[in-house]
């Protein structure tokens, strides 16, 4: 049985703080009460941006450009943050994720039936689509500089119905 929980999930942020600082901000306004975010934080500094701007649970993945680890757990345990190495298998409110920073088979993860959702970011390119019966969600990028667009996706989990938000 899956909770009623509203998720918002990121990636790319890439230490855009006045992009990370708006989408956090909507994602509070909007009732998450959890961020995933999947990966290329980039910087220790951002917990900062974090901390003022967000008061519930944090999922967080490493990218391939996040270099400084050791600094991003350092900084962003006192918030309470979970990271993993992708891929992740979580478990959020009933709901089993597949989460990863860059796109690993979702064809082949969605035939397992093992996850209601999989999810990634690197591409930044938002896209959200079904495959078997299984969401698939990559929402973009936060930080805007490839695409032109500053997207996270609102998912709300007793709906499963994703939500794209511009910020």
């Amino acid at each position: 049985m899956l909770l009623a929980l509203k998720v918002a999930i990121m990636s790319d942020s890439h230490d855009n703080c006045d992009s990370l600082a708006r989408a956090l901000s909507v994602a509070a306004l909007r009732g998450a009460e959890h961020i995933i975010h999947l990966g290329d934080i980039i910087s220790p500094f951002t917990s900062r941006v974090f901390r003022a701007h967000f008061g519930g649970r944090l999922t967080l993945l490493f990218g391939n450009n996040d270099g400084d680890r050791v600094g991003l757990m350092e900084k962003f345990s006192p918030l309470g943050a979970e990271f993993h190495h992708p891929p992740a298998s979580l478990q959020l409110g009933g709901l089993r994720i597949a989460a990863m920073h860059e796109p690993l088979f979702p064809e082949f993860l969605s035939a397992s039936k093992r996850f209601h959702a999989i999810m990634w970011g690197h591409t930044h390119q938002l896209e959200i689509k079904e495959i078997d019966g299984v969401l698939v969600i990559n929402p973009g990028e936060l930080h805007g500089f490839l695409t032109g667009k500053r997207t996270f996706v609102l998912l709300d989990t007793e709906t499963m119905k994703p939500e794209v938000i511009q910020v």
